[in-house]
């Protein structure tokens, strides 16, 4: 993470999304504070990366504007917000070569790589099958 002179400001006062970026009227609050500081308007499709990796943060001194492929690679390779540099899954098992499945995916027009655990990938399958078993048993008679 880069070395960063100020303090991240958060929002004290709008509603926050999960990932704690906070909004008015559909708008993200740090593209407004943005905007006002530079002077600008930003097209929708441009894209601030937050340098300071705090999604809350409204600074826009912590802010640059980014492209879509740098975006991608400012957050490492696998997911954003350092998803890159995980070496295990949420549920403890290793992201290595026999374990961990590449799954390319779309969003609006833009491509990425997601990493998925194939332990658990197989366990929510097996979980899926068993529930869909049980809901229809009833069925036969």
């Amino acid at each position: 993470m880069p070395k960063l002179t100020t303090p991240c400001w958060i929002w004290p006062l709008a509603p926050h999304r999960l990932d704690g970026r906070a909004t008015v009227k559909s708008r993200y609050i740090y593209r407004l504070v943005y905007e006002a500081a530079h002077n600008v308007v930003l097209d929708p499709d441009e894209i601030l990366h937050h340098k300071c990796e705090t999604p809350a943060c409204i600074n826009p001194a912590h802010m640059r504007l980014v492209t879509r492929s740098e975006h991608a690679i400012e957050h490492g390779k696998g997911g954003d917000w350092g998803q890159g540099d995980k070496t295990h899954c949420r549920n403890g098992h290793p992201y290595d070569d026999e374990n961990t499945e590449l799954v390319h995916r779309s969003y609006n027009g833009y491509e990425y790589v997601e990493r998925r655990c194939r332990i658990c990938t197989r366990e929510t399958k097996r979980r899926y099958r068993e529930r869909q078993r049980d809901e229809h048993s009833g069925d036969r008679v």
